[in-house]
């Protein structure tokens, strides 16, 4: 899919071009003025990948050179779209606050292109109906022939120098492609005024757009006394086009309880008598646009300046909301905290299959649990009773989470939040702690030694004091893990360690200086020295710096420990130097709480997941008649799985416990037969399934922010105190039946009916006469043996 550049990102109706793009697929890197406004954009697209969607600064568009470095990309960009432009009327100086900004931002960026990005096929530039209305002489109709007249003398006019601006910039940007043919072409949209929903993040009310201040205004009470004047009758949904001074009557009309904050009915109409037309055929042809009713986007204005925070009590008084909604905001329930943002899916060009039941890595909203009480009542404690077909009806554990409350569509949307709420509490029932990752050798009983997550040298992350103890781990580098990245990432990292050069050689030479330092107390300590007449820290000539940077750039072991260190990132597992080439880069010898973060890369999550609090191993389950127990009180564990022969050997069974997937590490290699019913192979006879009781011993959570469980199988002193047995089938062991032995004692042997008959065996005792040797049976009389045999079993 086509590589796209967006400039002026954080607008408007940059906003909804940039959700148009991502919706279709393609990949937009957007311009912002600082890096704060970029990180909000990507935050609020959590589960679109980097390659996807990043940004760049551009402080001043009006600068020169400003998009030169921005138009340079790989892969590079296919089209444009610009829609950075200013718009405001706090005006001190018309050339540098308008036009300086739109004229030379627009000739800027096309001159950048044409110089620097010759792959681009097409411009298109958000202009305004501002470069086509002329104020002064209104024509009947108007259409994209018509131009507003204004020069640069007008601009100084605080009524024309918005209008001044867009319509030199348009004129400059079309003059600039007749000039010199360039290889893209130009496109150019001319909205008017501008209303609709609002899905770019504000710091407040006053930050938005100027064409919605004006509905704002009017369900805040502001424009009470009377409406305005708009100075233009046409308007622009972000995404449709039509009239706009009905706004006050479509208000008045949807919320007649707020009639007394509205403009009066009887306000004077601004419309005149020889209002313009418009002809907008073109869009409807060429486009295909399907134009929405001002009702439909007056409406979905307001609604969107509820998500605004802090919005108005006005607002929120005047806003319509779902009835579900109205409860949840009415009731405590509105303090729930915020979601988290969900993982990043990792790029793959493979197709992926995932469950809508799989417990995620960590949970990202919070849960409502109906309190037992009310769920006997059929209720959920609240006020009003959740709707059945989101809540019980749609599972059967009471536990939901909200999804989002009161969408664009009326529609407050819960879902099950069974997946990890009955996870936690079955873990938490198997009590135990969570222990930091350790591998188990295949076939092996020993067991890894525990090691809390919440060690004080090991719980650490970039910003924690403690990770300079000696001695310290650390699980979160400020440093991507880089075996996890693609190509584009790795190369998009690398742009922004070359942005910060200056500073990370600072850093190296402050390395060095403390290096030469310590060398020469040492020195001067094995000499004899006063230590007190030493000038410390050593200067460092600009010479001796380079010097050393050249020798590490000469040899990759030496320096790769020192990229590891000033970049902080996650150390990778060692290197097997027996087995490669003499020069490599080398890293840091681990500073993962683990080797295996340092197999598998940094944690998701924090390595407890949230999961477990408890530090260690230090409890005894006191039973109510025998008092404190050795052994942990046994666990239910489903077999999931039987054992199964991969490549002509017997693999682990797979079973469940508390929610957890996990391997028998018993279940090994060689034939179990005192094992559980059902673990061997799958039968159908046991009641309600195969399960066998199991003793949990240690629990930790992957790099991928999954659980693993190591347990065994309960003993019989385990087992005793509470009464509990593995199911056994009847006649279950030696004596159980099976087609190769008789319920009668017989042999165990299946007897070859193609082999008998009433010759002499083809092998036979010579010393034995064949009148010793036992009477041969006939095959009639063996065949109905065997089916008396078998009849017995049913």
């Amino acid at each position: 899919m086509a590589k796209i550049l967006l400039t002026g990102g954080s607008g408007f109706i940059a906003a909804h071009v940039l959700e148009l793009l991502l919706k279709h697929g393609f990949a937009v890197v957007v311009t912002v003025r600082s890096e704060e406004k970029g990180q909000r954009i990507l935050d609020s697209h959590p589960r679109t990948p980097k390659e996807k969607l990043s940004f760049v600064i551009v402080e001043d568009i009006a600068k020169e050179g400003a998009f030169d470095e921005t138009v340079k990309s790989d892969p590079p960009f296919e089209y444009v779209v610009h829609t950075a432009s200013p718009f405001h009327f706090n005006v001190q100086d018309p050339i540098k606050d308008l036009i300086d900004p739109a004229v030379k931002g627009t000739t800027g960026i096309l001159k950048a292109i044409r110089a620097f990005a010759p792959t681009v096929k097409r411009i298109i530039l958000t202009s305004s109906f501002a470069a086509i209305i002329n104020p002064k002489n209104h024509p009947k109709v108007y259409s994209e022939s018509v131009w507003n007249p204004v020069t640069l003398e007008d601009a100084m006019s605080p009524m024309e120098t918005y209008r001044a601006s867009k319509t030199l910039a348009e004129r400059a940007a079309w003059e600039f492609l007749e000039q010199e043919n360039p290889q893209f072409d130009l496109v150019t949209i001319n909205p008017p005024l501008v209303f609709g929903p609002v899905v770019h993040h504000l710091n407040s009310m006053d930050a938005i757009n100027t064409s919605n201040t004006r509905i704002k205004n009017m369900i805040q009470g502001e424009s009470k006394s009377g409406l305005s004047l708009t100075g233009s009758y046409l308007w622009a949904d972000v995404r449709d086009v039509a009239l706009a001074h009905m706004i006050a009557d479509i208000i008045r009309e949807a919320y007649p309880e707020k009639k007394s904050i509205l403009p009066p009915e009887d306000v004077a109409d601004d419309l005149p008598v020889d209002v313009y037309g418009y002809d907008n055929k073109k869009s409807i042809e060429v486009l295909g646009l399907q134009y929405r009713t001002l009702k439909e986007t007056v409406d979905d204005t307001a609604k969107s300046l509820l998500e605004i925070g802090p919005a108005s009590s006005a607002i929120m008084a005047t806003i319509r909301v779902s009835p579900t909604a109205n409860l949840l905001r009415k009731s405590r329930l509105f303090t729930l905290p915020p979601a988290l943002s969900p993982p990043q899916d990792p790029a793959t060009s493979k197709i992926v299959f995932e469950s809508d039941t799989a417990t995620l890595p960590y949970p990202i909203r919070a849960a409502i649990e109906a309190p037992a009480s009310s769920l006997a009542r059929g209720d959920w404690g609240l006020k009003r009773p959740l709707p059945a077909k989101s809540t019980t009806e749609k599972s059967s554990t009471p536990v939901v989470r909200v999804k989002a409350i009161d969408t664009f569509e009326h529609v407050t949307d819960f879902e099950s939040a069974a997946d990890h709420t009955r996870t936690l509490q079955k873990f938490q029932e198997l009590h135990i702690p969570i222990s930091l990752p350790a591998k188990l050798p295949y076939g092996s009983h020993l067991l890894t030694r525990h090691q809390s997550p919440f060690d004080a040298l090991v719980d650490n992350t970039e910003h924690s004091e403690g990770r300079k103890e000696p001695g310290a781990k650390q699980f979160r580098h400020s440093g991507p893990w880089l075996a996890r990245q693609t190509e584009l990432g790795f190369q998009a990292y690398l742009k922004q360690i070359r942005r910060r050069k200056p500073e990370l050689l600072q850093k190296l030479k402050e390395r060095l200086i403390a290096k030469l330092t310590a060398e020469r107390k040492i020195q001067a300590r094995d000499g004899g020295e006063d230590l007190s007449t030493l000038v410390l820290p050593v200067a460092v000539a600009e010479k001796e710096f380079q010097d050393y940077v050249k020798s590490l750039r000469a040899d990759p072991t030496s320096m790769g420990p020192v990229i590891f260190e000033l970049l902080d990132l996650p150390s990778p597992p060692s290197v097997p130097n027996d087995s490669i080439g003499s020069n490599y880069y080398a890293s840091l010898g681990t500073k993962m709480p683990t080797p295996e973060y340092a197999m598998s890369g940094p944690p998701k999550t924090h390595p407890s997941a949230g999961v477990s609090y408890l530090r260690s191993h230090a409890l005894l389950y006191n039973h109510p008649s025998f008092g404190p127990q050795t052994y942990q009180r046994p666990v239910e564990a489903r077999i999931l799985v039987p054992k199964k022969r991969y490549r002509g050997r017997m693999g682990r069974a797979i079973v469940g416990i508390g929610g957890i997937v996990a391997e028998d590490a018993q279940a090994t290699i060689f034939n179990d037969p005192t094992g559980p019913s059902g673990l061997a192979y799958f039968d159908v006879t046991i009641p309600g399934g195969a399960k066998y009781w199991a003793t949990p011993v240690r629990a930790f959570v992957d790099s991928n922010g999954k659980i693993s469980l190591l347990f065994f199988r309960a003993n019989p002193n385990a087992k005793a105190p509470y009464g509990i047995a593995d199911y056994k089938k009847p006649g279950y062991g030696a004596n159980a039946p099976n087609a190769y032995a008789s319920a009668r004692g017989e042999s165990r042997v299946m007897p070859q009916l193609d082999r008998l008959s009433p010759r002499q065996p083809r092998f036979h005792d010579p010393d034995k006469s064949p009148q010793t040797s036992p009477p041969q049976r006939g095959t009639e009389e063996v065949a109905r043996n065997l089916m008396k045999t078998i009849g017995s079993f049913s």
